[in-house]
């Protein structure tokens, strides 16, 4: 979990998950949306990455719905590439995912 804070107070995380021995999962990433546009998120995304390949992991995936293209676009500008699509089954609905890697 990578926290920013503006002083002493929390206005964004990332957090990652092991997905196998040799990839990293960006499995939530939230800035508020007060500080939207400021440049939070791509440093959430760089310190994620940083430790990820700090910690022998050679890729990072990021998966967001279909239907959020300004996400999309967002990790597209932080050098993920899509590789795939996939439907999750989230509380008992079927989500469309864009599924998205970086190499470390």
């Amino acid at each position: 979990m990578f926290l920013a804070r503006d002083g002493g107070r929390v206005i964004g995380f990332a957090s990652t998950k092991r997905i196998s021995e040799d990839s990293v999962e960006l499995s939530g990433i939230m800035v508020l949306q007060s500080h939207g546009g400021l440049g939070v998120g791509t440093a959430l995304v760089e310190r994620a990455t940083v430790a990820a390949d700090a910690d022998g992991y050679g890729m990072m995936v990021v998966k967001t719905e279909t239907t959020n293209s300004s996400a999309q676009a967002f990790y597209e500008s932080q050098d993920f590439a899509v590789v795939g699509s996939e439907t999750e089954r989230v509380d008992d609905m079927d989500v469309d995912l864009v599924c998205l890697s970086r190499v470390l």
